[in-house]
């Protein structure tokens, strides 16, 4: 048993970053690039950043997080909606949680072709990430990906219940 759950661990953290990458370019036609990870502590922290997490349950439960900046939130509005008027915090977060549902739905659905497997997804929620306390922390952590969204600071990662993997 605990061979199949790191299988699934590793298949959902080796499929995270692809799905974010293929949302945010298909959703919005924003350019996703993968940070390497001798850079990823160079990267600086994304300012008026949020965290979004969504939990999972299936052949294992956990969640799903990206911490990105409300800025992303309004890159997407302006590139779906072609215009900024609607540019509130409540919309930008609207946007945001937008894109972690269709994350997670690219994500789940990839992994259970690959792995036979049925998952359930929960609401996406959205919390104030202090990014300049929490970041280094955050991207420190084995498994998380950083991505370079338009000029844009973003990570994901995949943990195991409720504890980081």
């Amino acid at each position: 048993m605990p061979e199949l759950l790191n299988d699934v661990l590793q298949t959902l953290k080796s499929h995270a970053a692809g799905a974010l990458t293929e949302v945010a370019e298909t959703m919005a036609f924003l350019c996703a690039i993968p940070v390497a990870e001798d850079d990823a502590a160079q990267v600086s922290p994304p300012t008026d950043a949020v965290r979004l997490d969504m939990s999972f349950s299936g052949p294992m439960s956990g969640r799903v997080e990206v911490v990105a900046p409300e800025a992303l939130g309004a890159m997407i509005l302006e590139s779906m909606l072609c215009a900024d008027a609607v540019d509130t915090q409540q919309a930008r977060h609207d946007a945001l949680l937008e894109l972690m549902n269709m994350t997670c739905g690219a994500l789940f659905h990839n992994a259970s072709s690959e792995l036979g497997a049925t998952f359930n997804i929960g609401l996406p929620q959205l919390q104030p990430f202090d990014a300049t306390e929490n970041w280094a922390a955050f991207t420190a952590q084995a498994g998380v990906s950083i991505l370079d969204i338009d000029g844009l600071a973003v990570a994901i990662r995949v943990s195991r219940g409720d504890r980081n993997i």
